[in-house]
């Protein structure tokens, strides 16, 4: 069984950052009942056993046998690893376990340096299955943490009626991810309409569901659908909605539907495109979260995107939201409690997650002003800002656009038509200081980008509900999502390459050539590759090097020497070509 090791600097020093448990997998045992590694908390309580037949993978696992039945005094295993204070580590194992009375929790006790205790993270509980599961979660090491106790034990809520057993596998403890790339990435391209029908269709228990417009016919039955199954449904809308058919029809339902017509200020909007799936249930394992740019209104096709994470933390942050919202967390929204717009406090007890074995931050309008955090990311940018937008007139995130620009940093985007000059806009600015962004040329439905995102140095992703505006930062309820992880990054380049060049074509827009050719440090148009000069390396917007320069495909290629992009690291070269 291959066990994969990831080495990751930081500012200490090095730190090996794959699993840092021995003996994960219970392969080695040193005899029937002690995995070696481990450390057996109390045989009479819990018995543990080495088990061949019912094995996730490798050669053996685990069997825990839970001995007592009444509830409480729940032990099992542990095993003490060395951490670093601040840093974020992901938890998970596999387990069998089919029956109601017993469950599985793993969770963290962190330590200081001479092994006192500091505290716990909260437990997270396996739920029933026929199968292996997994379960997950991501905790941060306190401050003068030095040690992690990572305990897994058994647990019966309300007691057993008979001894009950079961089995635990591929356990893991590291700053890394032991199965990356989970998040779904959805463009228009996609079919976001079906894919956010599939996300409500596999609602099983909750679905907190907050969108500024939602009239599409098909995604408004999958609501109800979700309802009739038993589905505990909430919804949350702007005030201008509540007349709107769709309203009408859910509440015909028995759907509670609650918007932002209490005040404090009700020509401010409800902005927020999300939804979250199955967090009020005990199962950790099915806790997803859809967020970003999408309303999914009847008849509208626009350059839109949306994001699909499977992650506990991050739905729970976006429940909080919602219930600040809703004003309580019971099926009833209670009007004496519920905030929106300025009332709105940030009730957050971290920002920070770790998504995919990378950092995860999550922010909301108006309280934590995330259009001002886009702007100080910006302003940190070493290679490259690219960006699609649908209004941006916020001056900060302007003025760090152009102060990277004036320090050598490749900055360049598009922006929707209908808000390139409205006022405030900041695109004749940008244009001014010879930036190189453009009107949008969206080929397809209304011809609107509609998108809020980001990629800056082909590593940080920014997306979600809120336009680059003072409104968006501090007026709209809004929420924006950072994410550190260069896949994703690498799935909205392709998106942000595609609007760039489409922007940029001459056959769409034949008055953009002259100033997209002249800027010194941005792109070049061409015809054909065979142009450039035969000393460079060619690569297109997946990093596959081009070989054949005659009759490329129309679209982006990054061009530089090998050494450039290598040291580079995978990022956009400061010159990039858009071949017509």
């Amino acid at each position: 069984m291959l066990k994969v090791t990831w080495l990751v600097t930081v500012a200490s020093g090095l730190v090996f950052a794959g699993n840092l448990l021995v003996n994960p997998g219970f392969e080695d045992w040193l005899d029937d009942s002690t995995p070696a590694g481990w450390s057996v908390e109390n045989r009479s309580k819990t018995g543990v056993f080495r088990e061949t037949d019912t094995v996730f993978q490798g050669r053996s696992s685990c069997q825990f046998v839970r001995r007592e039945l009444a509830a409480g005094n729940n032990y099992g295993l542990i095993q003490r690893v060395p951490v670093q204070a601040g840093l974020w580590y992901v938890l998970s194992c596999r387990t069998w376990d089919d029956n109601p009375e017993v469950s599985i929790g793993v969770g963290v006790s962190w330590r200081k340096q001479d092994s006192t205790y500091i505290s716990s993270s909260g437990t997270t509980y396996s739920r029933d299955s026929s199968g292996w599961v997994s379960v997950r979660d991501s905790v941060r090491a306190p401050a003068q943490a030095a040690w992690a106790d990572f305990r897994v034990r058994t647990y019966a809520p309300s007691g057993m009626s008979q001894r009950r057993r079961c089995f635990l596998d591929e356990m893991w403890f590291g700053t890394a991810d032991p199965d990356p790339d989970t998040v779904r990435v959805w463009f228009a391209k996609d079919s976001l309409a079906l894919r956010l029908i599939d996300f409500i269709g596999q609602a099983r228990y909750s679905l907190d569901y907050c969108h500024y417009n939602s009239s599409r016919a098909d995604v408004v039955q999958a609501i109800i659908d979700a309802h009739r199954r038993g589905v505990k449904v909430r919804i949350v809308t702007d005030n201008t909605r509540l007349d709107d058919s769709w309203v009408q029809q859910v509440r015909a339902e028995g759907i509670r539907v609650w918007s932002d017509s209490i005040g404090p200020s009700p020509d401010d909007l409800m902005h927020n495109k999300f939804a979250v799936r199955d967090l009020a249930d005990d199962d950790s394992t099915n806790d997803w979260v859809w967020v970003a740019s999408y309303n999914p209104n009847e008849g509208e096709l626009r350059a839109d995107c949306a994001l699909e994470i499977p992650h506990s933390g991050l739905a729970r942050a976006y429940r909080l939201e919602f219930e600040q919202m809703w004003g309580g967390t019971g099926p009833d929204p209670e009007p004496a409690n519920a905030k929106f717009h300025s009332a709105k406090k940030d009730v957050q007890p971290t920002h920070q997650f770790l998504l995919d074995g990378y950092p995860a931050c999550v922010y909301f309008s108006p309280q934590d002003r995330p259009v001002d955090t886009i702007a100080r990311l910006t302003a940190q940018a070493q290679r490259h800002v690219l960006f699609g937008i649908f209004a941006f007139t916020h001056d900060g995130l302007g003025d760090a656009m152009i102060g990277r620009w004036q320090d050598s940093v490749w900055v360049g985007g598009v922006i929707d038509k209908s808000g390139l000059f409205a006022q405030g806009a900041e695109y004749p600015r940008l244009v001014a200081n010879g930036i190189p962004v453009y009107e949008d040329s969206v080929p397809f439905g209304e011809k609107i980008i509609h998108e809020k995102i980001m990629v800056i140095d082909s590593c940080t992703t920014v997306a979600g509900s809120a336009n680059w505006s003072g409104a968006g930062n501090a007026q709209n309820d809004e929420n924006v999502i950072v994410t550190g992880s260069p896949g994703i990054a690498q799935r909205f380049l392709a998106e942000l390459t595609q609007r760039f060049w489409e922007a940029t074509h001459p056959g769409i827009k034949g008055d953009k050539r002259t100033g997209f050719r002249h800027q010194p440090t941005g792109p070049t148009l061409v015809r054909s590759l065979d142009r450039l000069p035969s000393g460079v390396l060619i690569t297109d917007v997946c990093g596959r090097v081009v070989q054949e320069r005659k009759r490329p495909s129309p679209g982006v290629y990054y061009v530089g020497s090998a050494h450039e992009l290598l040291e580079a690291g995978g990022s956009i070269p400061r010159r990039f070509v858009v071949v017509r």
